[in-house]
């Protein structure tokens, strides 16, 4: 039977009374089996999780590999969840403060989640704000081009700074980020525009790049030419990492 997409609500009340053994998060795949008598909601009598995965396994040669490069350190995780500035302001000094200990602390993988560029802040909300170039001359500003500025170039000016840095980020959507798509599960982040997007002349203010995030730019800085290793990775809300024998769900 098909659903045209509608969604209804699931009652675990019956679930409940039979003290049941369940678990459920967002993003969950599972099957369902129950009555749904008006159409609206759904009284469950039976949740099948699935099969669990197979441990993860990584050979001793990668592993071998690995333990090489990380010079006998162990292996190093940061990971942050947006907002990454003040109701206040729009400084991004959180997200500066953050960069700094990534510079210190060299870790092999910074997770970062969202929102990034939050569309319910106040300075944000309505869709009218400015940024600033190198001569201070003020030119209004896109939700990508304010994500390009306030995130991206400070990750392009880590490895301008470090250009033999390991450290790899990897981005997770909000739903309130305002360069991604309100829809859950969420893709991951794109350019609305391809190849970089494109460059819109302001007069006094230069010219301004549009339709691009501006993640591109840090795969290429500091005269990196490794391109077999992303340092940005682009991953999709939920999802899971692997590290070795690591794996990571995100959300």
């Amino acid at each position: 039977q098909q659903s045209a997409g509608a969604r209804i609500q699931l009652d675990l009340s019956e679930m409940k009374k039979k003290n049941a053994d369940f678990s459920l998060f967002p993003g969950q795949i599972v099957a369902v089996e129950g009555l749904n008598v008006t159409g609206r909601k759904m009284m469950v009598d039976r949740i099948w999780e699935g099969s669990t995965y197979s441990p993860t396994k990584t050979n001793a040669s990668e592993l071998l590999r690995f333990q090489d490069t990380q010079r006998g350190q162990p292996l190093k995780i940061i990971t942050a969840s947006g907002p990454f500035t003040a109701r206040d302001n729009l400084d991004y000094q959180p997200f500066i403060d953050l960069m700094g200990t990534v510079k210190q602390v060299q870790p092999n993988l910074v997770i970062l989640t969202g929102p990034f560029v939050d569309v319910l802040h106040p300075g944000l909300e309505n869709g009218n704000f400015s940024l600033e170039d190198d001569d201070g001359v003020e030119f209004p500003a896109t939700f990508e081009t304010f994500f390009a500025d306030k995130v991206a170039r400070l990750i392009e000016e880590y490895f301008e700074e470090d250009n033999d840095s390991r450290t790899q980020f990897v981005l997770v959507p909000s739903l309130q980020d305002a360069t991604a798509e309100p829809v859950y599960p969420q893709a991951p982040f794109a350019d609305r525009l391809p190849a970089g997007g494109t460059q819109i002349d302001l007069g006094a203010a230069g010219a301004v790049e549009v339709g691009s995030l501006g993640l591109h730019y840090v795969e290429s800085a500091g005269g990196n030419s490794d391109k077999a290793r992303p340092r940005v990775l682009k991953a999709s809300n939920p999802c899971t990492l692997r590290l070795n024998e690591i794996v990571i769900a995100v959300t």
